[in-house]
């Protein structure tokens, strides 16, 4: 089998994107990478069977390689329009897909105009909040989550925020404060429980006091032991017990970085997980059609069965839900308009139509109120 290799180049403002596809002859796999200015920014795998012929293989690579410019085209595409428009909700969309698809530079943009739009939207802030953490913008995290934990500080994912962007700044002790919190609001909040015992660790590894640090010590143990207990996979990661090790025989630096490895794992997962259940955030708004939040609504509900009780896939559900039935609501406005048009009797129709326009414009305002845009 011969190995095939595909590259594109795109331009948009002074930033260069390059994608890159080949075929692996010895692991039977097709990669795809890209690079934004010569940082790799993603890989894509997509494994093929043993018995794929020349052709088919070769097949595959231009496909996967073609699929992956469009992809990247149409959002750079959808970036330039949306960047000039003053759609605060639009651009956070946008914004969102990519963050999730890593062009962190666009995203920042398109948040910070929304944020300067919109001065209230914490889902904007909480959002740049998270694109500057994961840019290693720690001064620029802080501000972004304090002010999501201004407009809503009983959101427990806006306090988990604020401890990693403190932590990521070297501020134990305000992060501690924020892990707890965010357990205080969620008390089975594993991912605050691992972070807290992260922030233990860093905190041992600076104390001079025995005492103090086999108290830290102990505390990181409960804490990973929390985190494990709402999600296994913590304990599941080939870092984990070589982490407690480490931990054990006190040295920390190591332990901290096989710790972090572990979040930064499950975040991988997290976003590979968003892309699957919020495939709407690829698609263009007039791509949104009902069918399609028919396969979102599907999706997220296979997703509940594995987390029921989280919180951001039961509020994406209900807003797919009304957005469905908004969908319909306008097909029957519309056909009572084209009624009265055509039908004189049907005049009467139109104090029906106030009374709709009034639900409609209800549920316009539901919406907003629970994915708090409102």
């Amino acid at each position: 089998m011969e190995t095939y290799r595909l590259s594109s180049k795109l331009r948009e403002k002074e930033r260069e994107y390059l994608i890159q596809t080949s075929n692996d002859i010895t692991l039977d796999l097709v990669s795809t990478t890209v690079f934004v200015d010569g940082m790799l920014t993603e890989t894509f795998v997509c494994p093929y069977p043993d018995e794929m012929n020349q052709d088919q293989l070769l097949a595959l690579v231009k496909r996967t390689h073609g699929d992956k410019k469009k992809e990247l085209e149409g959002l750079l595409q959808a970036y330039q329009r949306v960047a000039g428009l003053a759609e605060p909700e639009t651009m956070f969309r946008l914004a969102t897909a990519l963050h999730h698809r890593k062009l962190y530079s666009e995203a920042v943009e398109l948040l910070s105009a929304v944020t300067k739009l919109c001065p209230d939207h914490h889902r904007a802030f909480k959002q740049l909040g998270l694109t500057c953490l994961a840019t290693g913008q720690t001064d620029n995290a802080i501000a972004a989550a304090s002010q999501a934990v201004s407009f809503r500080p009983e959101f427990a994912d806006y306090r988990n925020l604020m401890g990693e962007a403190y932590l990521a700044a070297g501020s134990v002790a305000q992060a501690i404060e924020e892990f707890k919190a965010a357990i205080g609001i969620n008390i089975y909040y594993g991912d605050a429980y691992f972070n807290l015992g992260l922030a233990h660790v860093l905190q041992a590894s600076r104390s001079t006091d025995r005492e103090l640090t086999l108290q830290s010590i102990e505390r990181v143990q409960e804490y990973l032991r929390k985190a494990a207990l709402v999600y296994p996979e913590y304990r599941n990661h080939e870092n984990y017990q070589e982490g407690l090790k480490a931990l054990e025989s006190h040295d920390f630096g190591r332990a901290l970085n096989l710790f972090k490895g572990i979040v930064e794992a499950r975040k991988e997962l997290r976003r590979q997980e968003f892309l699957s259940r919020n495939k709407r955030l690829l698609l263009l708004p007039d791509a949104w059609t009902e069918e399609a939040v028919g396969e979102q609504i599907r999706s997220i509900q296979d997703h509940l069965k594995k987390h029921p009780n989280y919180l951001d896939l039961q509020t994406e559900l209900v807003r797919c839900y009304l957005e469905r039935a908004a969908m319909i609501w306008d097909k029957g406005i519309e056909e009572c308009h084209d009624i009265i048009e055509t039908h004189a009797e049907a005049a009467s129709m139109a104090r029906t139509l106030e009374s709709a326009d009034v639900v409609r414009q209800s549920m316009t305002e539901t919406i907003q109120t629970i994915t708090g845009e409102g």
